[in-house]
């Protein structure tokens, strides 16, 4: 059985130990019907980006997490994230923060329709989005005014200014215990050839948020995710 703490036991940063965790989390979304539906939908659809074995990841968090739990993504893109953490845990509370629409450089389309429809064909409760930038003063007020989250989620803008912004606005909202979430930022990991490890800019804000902060401790990652649980 995969735990939590047995990754975080057992973890290396060496090419061997990375592709055996992507492979059994691959495997292991497979074998689940609920995840590999969820997963075979947003990749027939394009709704969304990362690796199948995240889908695992997820579950493994929410498996752990009490009733009730609250749930924050930064940049929800199209919507796939925030729609399997409703569909594994309809008790959750979900908010994003995202500009719906194509900033950042992503493609031109109805990003709410998209996620309205997403969770509509899940017959999932649709979201809360608040609708802006993540470094906007009146969006973070929006999410502190919200109170402590148990799971947020980083993946929103990916030049350093603005990660290291995200985690200077969010990461104290993380509940003692819970976790703050990294998408992207693995590149400096022993990885085998051909894998994303993410951006060099969002690593970098990683790396320099990691060198000042205390609150958090390094979990496990999984290809270009990193998971930190707050102490």
């Amino acid at each position: 059985m995969t735990t939590i703490k047995k990754l975080q036991a057992e973890w290396e940063d060496i090419e061997h130990h990375h592709s055996y965790i992507n492979e059994l989390f691959c495997e292991l979304v497979n074998a689940d019907p609920i995840l590999k539906i969820h997963r075979d939908y947003i990749e027939q659809k394009a709704y969304g980006f990362g690796e199948r074995s995240f889908w695992y990841l997820w579950k493994l968090i929410l498996d752990e997490i009490p009733k009730g739990f609250s749930f924050l993504e930064i940049g929800v893109y199209r919507g796939s994230t925030i729609s399997l953490i409703k569909l594994l845990r309809p008790d959750a509370t979900v908010y994003g923060v995202t500009p719906l629409t194509s900033e950042g450089g992503y493609q031109d389309c109805d990003y709410a329709k998209d996620i309205a429809d997403l969770h509509q064909y899940f017959n999932l409760d649709q979201p809360n989005i608040i609708k802006g930038l993540s470094n906007e003063p009146w969006a973070i007020q929006a999410v502190r005014d919200l109170g402590m989250r148990d799971v947020i989620y980083v993946d929103g803008a990916h030049d350093t200014e603005t990660v290291l912004q995200d985690l200077a606005n969010y990461a104290s909202l993380v509940k003692i215990g819970g976790y703050l979430v990294m998408d992207d930022c693995n590149s400096e990991m022993h990885m085998p050839h051909g894998y994303f490890q993410g951006h060099q800019s969002v690593t970098d804000a990683k790396l320099k948020w990691l060198e000042t902060q205390t609150d958090f401790e390094f979990v496990f990652s999984v290809v270009h995710i990193s998971v930190f649980r707050k102490l």
